[in-house]
């Protein structure tokens, strides 16, 4: 019995002393961040030609509020930024509207008053301040950025706020369409996606070496990076990308279910000239074509914050 007890003591010891060494190490560095998100160009087809589009996750059409805090409006009713001074967001998709989409907000600092860059972190501290708060038509499409996170080529980082934290935000679109029937909302286009069924999980699986078709690119007279996913029902003998537009696909007739989800499907301005006539022998992919970042997206027009803010309000002005 004596015997069971020390070693009963014995092992209530190591589990102590576990506990107290996990807990003295402090909090991981790479919690919340242990799987890190790489974002790299992929293919799509866009009525019969090639497009490069980014997939920046799953979002919604919900327009959360975004506020820059500025000195007032110059002799042509111009935005002056306040020097210093990082972008505060009202709302994170973590905590409320899982949405990639911001709109700006301008808060007016009274004439007289001695404010000092950042010392305002918040969208609480602001509405205690009673400033003047002018709402913009102007929406941003923007992901927040971890430590660890990747963009193929590599974007510039811009600082915000959030309840008086900080985080990174890298800014991929600027006039951002909304819905015409509901200005609250993002306008949203169509990507398809080709599969062969579903698991037992009831997943989707993809066909393989079919590129998703995308209804909206920069150069369309509506476009808007937010898309709508649909999965397309591929019959047994149907052949990888011999279907390559919208028009060619209502035209087949296929079974097609929407997925009631959504995507941040930023595409490039770049398209290769392939051609749904012009099939590729073996039934191989077409090779596919690097196109360049989106033209929102080049780190000449994000290298500096400063830079950045004023582009967005000389587009603001400009509406």
């Amino acid at each position: 019995m004596r015997r069971i007890l020390i070693l009963f003591l014995f092992i209530l010891i190591i589990i102590v002393g576990l506990i107290y060494f996990t807990y003295s190490q402090g909090p991981n560095k790479n919690q919340g961040n242990t799987n890190p998100k790489i974002y790299s160009p992929q293919t799509a087809w866009h009525q019969g030609q090639e497009v490069t589009y980014y997939d920046f996750g799953e979002t919604s059409d919900n327009i959360n509020n975004a506020y820059l805090i500025i000195k007032g409006v110059d002799e042509n009713n111009k935005p002056i930024p306040i020097e210093g001074q990082d972008i505060i967001l009202g709302a994170i998709p973590e905590t409320s509207n899982s949405t990639h989409f911001w709109r700006v907000n301008f808060v007016i600092v009274p004439e007289g008053t001695n404010y000092q860059p950042n010392s305002i972190k918040s969208l609480e501290k602001i509405q205690k301040t009673g400033w003047q708060i002018a709402k913009s038509d102007q929406i941003i499409n923007a992901i927040l950025i971890n430590e660890n996170d990747q963009i193929n080529p590599p974007q510039s980082k811009v600082s915000a706020w959030y309840n008086g934290q900080q985080k990174q935000i890298i800014v991929i679109g600027t006039n951002i369409k909304t819905d015409p029937q509901n200005p609250e909302k993002i306008a949203h286009a169509n990507i398809y996606r080709f599969i062969t069924g579903y698991d037992s999980n009831n997943q989707p699986q993809i066909l393989p070496g079919q590129y998703p078709i995308i209804t909206s690119i920069p150069s369309s007279e509506n476009y808007t990076p937010l898309c709508r996913i649909m999965y397309v029902m591929a019959p047994k003998n149907y052949q990888p990308n011999s279907i390559r537009s919208e028009q060619t696909l209502m035209q087949r007739g296929y079974q097609m279910m929407d997925s009631g989800r959504m995507m941040n499907c930023v595409v490039s301005t770049g398209v290769s000239q392939t051609s749904e006539q012009t099939q590729q022998p073996n039934n191989q992919n077409p090779p596919r074509t690097q196109q360049p970042m989106p033209q929102q997206m080049t780190p000449e027009q994000m290298e500096q914050y400063q830079q950045r803010l004023q582009e967005l309000m000389d587009r603001l002005n400009e509406e």
